[in-house]
């Protein structure tokens, strides 16, 4: 038996990573004994943490076969999970002010990107307008959106009332 399989005399047991509970199939048998204290309570961790490193195989292996495997389910968990969020413009901002946007955008990395102090100056002379006419653009839309909305509400309210009188 593995001697780092039982916690030393300062720990309780409910100090105990819950993976040595539920027994991590990383660790399986002896091969503890290979690793690092280190080693053992980060795999020990991810273990809890993706439960695609509960299906890897409970037999014995080696360093590199437990890295391999923990390797792919890493890979396999970052494929199929939902991953970082993708951004999404607001319902009410219109194609024409995102093309707007985007003229804007394209003025600021020329800013960025010129190469003399001059570029610079010429370009960020026309940043400031680009600027003001994306924001007076998002404003106007948003207004339009609300008004729809108030709109749509009080036709659903005289519809409603229409139907109970």
């Amino acid at each position: 038996m593995c001697p780092r399989t039982t916690p030393p005399p300062s720990q309780t047991e409910s100090q105990k990573l819950p993976a040595y509970e539920v027994g991590c199939p990383v660790f399986a048998g002896d091969c503890r004994a290979n690793h690092g204290p280190w080693i053992e309570s980060r795999v020990a961790k991810l273990c809890t943490r993706f439960h695609a490193l509960d299906q890897a195989l409970k037999e014995e292996t080696t360093k590199e076969d437990n890295w391999k495997r923990i390797k792919q389910a890493l890979t396999s968990t970052g494929q199929n999970g939902p991953g970082r969020g993708k951004h999404r413009h607001k319902k009410f901002i219109s194609m024409e002010t995102l093309n707007k946007i985007q003229e804007r955008r394209n003025k600021k990395t020329a800013i960025k990107n010129s190469r003399t102090r001059t570029e610079e100056i010429k370009a960020q002379a026309k940043y400031p307008g680009a600027n003001k006419q994306v924001k007076s653009s998002i404003s106007v839309d948003k207004q339009q959106y609300v008004e729809a909305l108030t709109a749509t509400a009080t036709n659903c309210n005289k519809r409603e009332y229409e139907t109970t009188i």
